[in-house]
């Protein structure tokens, strides 16, 4: 037997890995028990998150979404492009779509992660780099 997800509007935020990323998952969410946590170069971090299934690690580039029962996960960014799309209702606060900017400011953390030696995860680069391809065509096709 084969299933099909309900469809459900989520509310979620990009985390960048940076404490100011970090502000911004908490200013959008109340997220009790989570916690920044800073890298040995205090430049990047992590956030750890205590979820239904016990403590999370959000790195990096992931998404942090709030369920359907309240709760919140972090979720890798290819994951959360396969699982969901942005909700075009007028006003909506469901997801926090990346402007061309932000697109351009995360592929240069990325950049800058990887030549500092820190471990890149590949994918998330390439996703970067093709959604900000993307962006950048949109915004100039827009213009023209």
């Amino acid at each position: 037997m084969k299933f099909r997800k309900k469809p459900v509007v989520i509310d979620a935020v990009f985390f960048d890995g940076t404490p100011a990323g970090a502000n911004e998952v908490f200013d959008m969410f109340s997220i009790p028990g989570a916690k920044f946590v800073p890298s040995s170069d205090l430049r990047f971090g992590s956030l750890e998150i205590p979820t239904l299934e016990g403590v999370m690690t959000a790195l990096p580039n992931d998404w942090i979404i709030k369920g359907v029962k309240g709760e919140f996960y972090p979720i890798k960014p290819d994951i959360f492009n396969e699982t969901y799309e942005a909700d075009n209702m007028p006003d909506s606060r469901t997801e926090r779509i990346m402007s061309l900017g932000e697109l351009a400011l995360a592929f240069k953390r990325a950049t800058t992660q990887a030549l500092s030696g820190s471990p890149a995860d590949e994918k998330t680069y390439v996703d970067l780099m093709t959604r900000y391809s993307a962006a950048l065509e949109e915004s100039e096709k827009n213009n023209d």
